[in-house]
């Protein structure tokens, strides 16, 4: 039976798989990393929001090219413009993520997600249940020495080309652009590429949903994550990840001390890995001079 209790503590709570050498970096050097977006196994990281608005600006042209086809075309363009000029925002920032999974169930909370143990079961994984709270607040209150930049934490929205809420949005922002720039839709001269404004409450809005916006096929993930956007040169530090070379920034707080628990994957030495882990960590708290007790 579910208790009050356990299901706040889940609500609290926030997974972390990563394999040995994570866990192990990970407690050495007691601090998380937000990785380049353009290194995650999401290839459309970032844009995916793109591909979204295209397709409503297709479904918006075929229902208006019914009515008016001059009307419809120079609407589609207009579109188009809006479309590219976020993708040249979107460009211009440097995009940096830590991954975290939501625990909605007792089953997956007591044993972690089949599939974050496949994607990391070469070694058998380790999943690193976080205090929610205590992760953001720490993030919050994180100095990574950036200006112009976007600190922002947040589930991840799965959303698919008939999510409504970003439909009224785009359709609405277009009207009001071409009402601005006073366009006539009717206007079978319009030939050439307008310029389009993006208002800075609309670009600020796109820009922050753009990291938080996923294809759903990959909401079994339930992904909440940690973001930093800068249009300035970061500091990175790199890795390298079968040949990629890959840029990080090291999310420099006390990461030990948000640690509730940690979860040893499926393995046949899974009794000699918690004597690893309980070594590691009791090493690692005494070299961070940490007060922190082990259960």
């Amino acid at each position: 039976m579910k208790t009050k209790y356990s299901e706040c503590k889940r609500r609290n709570t926030l997974f972390h798989y990563t394999n040995a050498k994570g866990l192990k970096g990970i407690l050495k050097t007691n601090s998380l990393w937000a990785t380049a977006t353009y290194c995650l196994n999401d290839q459309s990281e970032i844009k995916y929001v793109l591909s979204i608005l295209d397709m409503v600006a297709d479904d918006d042209f075929f229902k208006q090219w019914k009515k008016n086809h001059i009307a419809a075309f120079n609407k589609r363009k207009c579109g188009d413009e809006f479309i590219k000029t976020l993708s040249n925002e979107l460009d211009c920032l440097k995009h940096f993520i830590t991954s975290f999974s939501i625990i909605n169930d007792e089953e997956t909370y007591e044993h972690g997600l089949l599939s974050q143990w496949r994607g990391y079961g070469n070694d058998g994984g380790y999943a690193i249940e976080f205090n929610k709270k205590k992760l953001i607040t720490s993030f919050e209150s994180l100095d990574i020495g950036l200006n112009n930049k976007a600190q922002l934490w947040g589930e991840v929205n799965y959303l698919g080309p008939k999510n409504e809420s970003l439909k009224e949005f785009f359709k609405k922002n277009i009207k009001t652009i071409m009402n601005d720039l006073d366009i006539d839709l009717n206007n079978e001269f319009i030939t050439n590429s307008f310029e389009i404004i993006l208002y800075e409450q609309t670009l600020a809005y796109l820009i922050a949903i753009a990291p938080f916006t996923k294809n759903p096929h990959f909401s079994e993930e339930k992904e909440f994550r940690f973001y930093i956007g800068t249009y300035g040169d970061p500091c990175c530090d790199f890795t390298n990840r079968n040949g990629l070379i890959i840029p990080y920034i090291e999310l420099n707080f006390d990461i030990i001390s948000c640690i509730n628990r940690i979860i040893i994957g499926p393995n046949p030495r899974s009794d000699d890995r918690v004597r690893s882990v309980k070594a590691l960590l009791e090493a690692c708290i005494k070299k961070h001079k940490l007060d922190v007790n082990l259960m």
